[in-house]
């Protein structure tokens, strides 16, 4: 019996622990994802949005072999002050996260071009897309890069808009202010 009581004993002190190791888990898992996104790339701050937006659809070509992605960037001359390069470079980031992984998009557009009091980004893809009848992703639960994105956005005077495309996929929309 004495057997028992012990073993009751040691499994309630495993299960507060684990209890504990998941919640300091939880909480961290947050507080990364709260730094991870304010972390500027390395080629961003040294070559600049175009270059690093370059860079990016290397990679992405790279590590996904049977996706097209096309990228025209038009910036002759702008300079952007760095949340704005940086909100940008993460919009194309989180959007082609997105349709990869939640859409299954087989070919992307990136295109960003400079316009007299603003530089927007549009990026298209051929996914599965979403219901327009339901909310839009960006403001979805589960949804944490578009929410963060958004706000960002909207933080330095500009917009971002996801629209369904045709015939099938998405088009998501970010301009920023010069």
């Amino acid at each position: 019996m004495l057997f028992r009581s012990q073993r009751s004993i040691g499994d309630a002190a495993s299960a507060q622990a684990a209890t504990l190791i998941a919640e300091e888990s939880s909480r961290l898992y947050d507080a990364m994802h709260g730094i991870i996104p304010r972390l500027t790339p390395l080629v961003l701050d040294s070559l600049g949005l175009a270059e690093a937006l370059a860079e990016l659809a290397d990679r992405t070509r790279s590590a996904h072999p049977g996706v097209n992605l096309d990228l025209k960037v038009e910036l002759p001359d702008v300079e952007l002050a760095p949340d704005a390069s940086l909100a940008l470079y993460r919009a194309a980031q989180e959007g082609i996260t997105n349709a990869l992984r939640h859409g299954g998009a087989r070919h992307l557009s990136l295109q960003v071009q400079a316009h007299p009091r603003q530089v927007a980004l549009s990026l298209q893809d051929d996914g599965c897309g979403f219901d327009p009848a339901t909310p839009a992703p960006a403001g979805g639960a589960g949804h944490h890069g578009l929410r963060w994105l958004t706000e960002r956005v909207e933080g330095l005077g500009g917009t971002l808009v996801m629209a369904p495309a045709r015939p099938r996929g998405v088009v998501m929309s970010v301009s920023v202010p010069r």
